[in-house]
């Protein structure tokens, strides 16, 4: 049977890739690209091959003659696969399901038709149904769209699946009324994708695919704003280990255990874990620290969507669940929320950017193209410590755009975490990473952040979560809702520099500036002031940073600095040393980070 023949049938029955065979890695790939690229990647199944490519490889040892019609193997064995171990039985029961639904005769190893004109070397299956079973009726892709789950809720929202043998009619009832109906033309090698007309929100519905031949209901579906959150290790930060320390905060003192008491357990964030850093906050050494207790274990990892609730979501995300809760929360509670969560710890950028990042293609590319209300993003501390800032402010945007044409939403709205910093650490190596490598991104429109350097600077992994979540919501927002908030604090307008008493002018975007102590991060002994000197304003002198003569007069604040050291020695504002901040009086927000060269 050729690649075209059997890929259909097989890959919308069967659970998860498997590839038998003796075949090295280099076999494998070349074989890939001559023989089925093609035929495979127009349904979806490539990439999952060239990731099981690279880490799975199932020898098949049968005895006696080796017939393939019925294997026998000489030994029991447990062999991993994407992270789950597949037992023998589970094997051996999708060897025989693939011969049964193909149809295929081998009789004799040395008879078998070479990787390059047949598809009986390499088996390939994906998607299958998750509610259910692996059923011939399963027509969405599997698990990513599956029963408790939640979709955005207005015009325009995508639904797409496999195993359709002719155009695919979507019906959309909410408590039992049909709402939306929509059809796609005739799929391509099984593949439908269809764009709904309006649909309002909902606590739940069940929403229906058919083809004609067989139909495929998923349940409780709730309809709302979803967000994508993706990064590295800040951003799988679990719950377990979300902690507001001490008084005086922004947010009240709380434990995790506290953090995800307040869950809400009434129309609660419908959660979908695609990838995450497992137990998450698990590096944070704080009191409190649950991240080896069952509620951390009890969150399903396994692409299950879940609600998150108090007793479940140890595990999940803690700046995306509270980011969730805050958009519920300034939504009046009635409408849905929910979050998919897609991170990889100590990742790069470049491993994010399509079409050629293999965390992009491995943990993204299967959610193309679901429909989201914004993206949030935590990223950069491995970039900020092994690349510079040049590369960064071409990369990033790059990601984001390549993003936004893949899942087929030009102006989604991308909110990222500004690197946060731990005092005395590494990153970021280059003093302008903020403003002139994160923020690059904002040449592109809709796209904001959030500042944290005065949140937290204990730990690479800060646990303060609870204070960077409403910081991310007022840009979402903004941007996603169009509503008039202020969601950043001082930004730069200009500056002008005085050789004659050698001040450099910075004038910014809030009329009412102040000095304050931070979130976390202790103030120094003598305290934080607007006048006089202050950690919030300083000058790079050598390896370190020096507090200089500053005033402030509605919105510029003007300051005494050294001339002569260029990009090498800039003036700071908020800069990674610093332990008070320059904020808005009147929003409470912190200026950005700024590395301004005083001439």
């Amino acid at each position: 049977a050729s690649a075209t023949a059997l890929a259909p049938a097989i890959h919308a029955r069967l659970p998860r890739v498997v590839i038998f065979g003796s075949l090295s890695r280099t076999f494998c790939r070349r074989a890939i690209a001559r023989s089925f690229e093609d035929a495979l990647d127009e349904r979806g199944i490539l990439p999952k091959m060239i990731r099981m490519c690279r880490g799975l490889f199932i020898s098949v040892q049968p005895s006696g003659d080796r017939n393939l019609a019925a294997p026998s193997l000489r030994r029991r064995q447990t062999f991993q696969a994407c992270g789950t171990r597949i037992r023998l039985t589970t094997f051996l029961w999708l060897f025989r399901a693939v011969f049964f639904l193909t149809n295929l005769e081998l009789q004799n190893s040395r008879s078998l038709p070479t990787m390059h004109s047949a598809a009986a070397w390499l088996v390939v299956a994906a998607a299958a149904a998750a509610a259910g079973g692996g059923a011939a009726g399963a027509l969405f892709q599997r698990p990513q769209f599956g029963p408790g789950m939640i979709l955005q809720r207005g015009a325009g929202t995508r639904l797409f699946g496999n195993g359709a043998t002719a155009a695919v009619k979507v019906t959309v009832a909410v408590n039992g009324a049909t709402v939306a109906e929509a059809t796609s033309g005739a799929p391509v090698g099984g593949r439908w994708v269809v764009s709904l007309p309006s649909v309002a929100a909902a606590a739940s519905s069940t929403v229906v695919a058919t083809d004609g031949a067989s139909t495929d209901t998923l349940t409780d579906v709730a309809w709302g704003d979803v967000l994508l959150c993706g990064g590295q290790s800040n951003m799988g930060f679990g719950m377990c280990g979300a902690t507001v320390i001490g008084a005086g905060r922004e947010h009240p003192p709380q434990t995790p255990a506290q953090a995800l008491a307040a869950l809400p357990t009434t129309n609660p964030i419908r959660f979908f874990w695609q990838s995450g850093d497992a137990q998450g906050g698990a590096g944070s050494t704080v009191s409190g620290n649950i991240c080896k207790e069952p509620v951390t274990h009890n969150t399903p990892q396994n692409l299950t969507w879940f609600n998150a609730g108090p007793t479940n979501a140890g595990a999940a995300s803690a700046v995306c669940l509270l980011t969730a809760v805050a958009l519920r929360e300034h939504l009046g509670g009635d409408i849905p929320v929910g979050a998919v969560e897609s991170c990889v710890g100590g990742t790069p950028v470049e491993e994010w950017t399509p079409p050629t990042g293999g965390l992009y293609v491995q943990h993204i590319k299967p959610l193309l193209p679901m429909t989201f209300k914004a993206v949030l993003w935590d990223q950069g501390e491995r970039d900020a410590k092994t690349t510079n800032t040049t590369y960064y402010s071409t990369e990033f945007p790059a990601m984001i755009s390549g993003w936004r044409t893949n899942l087929e939403s030009p102006l989604l709205p991308f909110v990222y975490v500004e690197l946060c910093h731990e005092l005395g650490a590494e990153e970021p190596k280059e003093a302008d990473f903020w403003q002139y490598g994160q923020r690059a991104a904002l040449t592109l429109p809709f796209v904001g952040f959030a500042t944290t350097t005065d949140i937290d600077k204990s730990a690479l992994h800060p646990p303060d979560k609870q204070d960077i979540a409403p910081r991310l919501a007022l840009e979402v927002e903004r941007l996603a809702y169009g509503e008039n908030v202020t969601a950043r604090g001082p930004e730069l307008v200009s500056t002008s520099f005085d050789a004659a008493s050698s001040t450099l002018t910075v004038t910014l975007s809030n009329a009412s500036l102040s000095i304050n102590r931070g979130v976390v991060v202790p103030p120094p002994a003598g305290g934080c002031s607007s006048t006089g000197l202050s950690p919030a304003v300083a000058q790079v002198n050598g390896a370190s940073a020096t507090p200089v003569p500053f005033t402030i007069t509605g919105n510029t604040v003007a300051v005494k600095c050294k001339t002569g050291g260029g990009d090498k020695a800039p003036v700071l504002i908020n800069g990674d040393a610093a332990t008070c901040f320059l904020y808005s009086s009147v929003s409470g927000l912190p200026a950005p980070p700024l590395a301004l060269p005083c001439q």
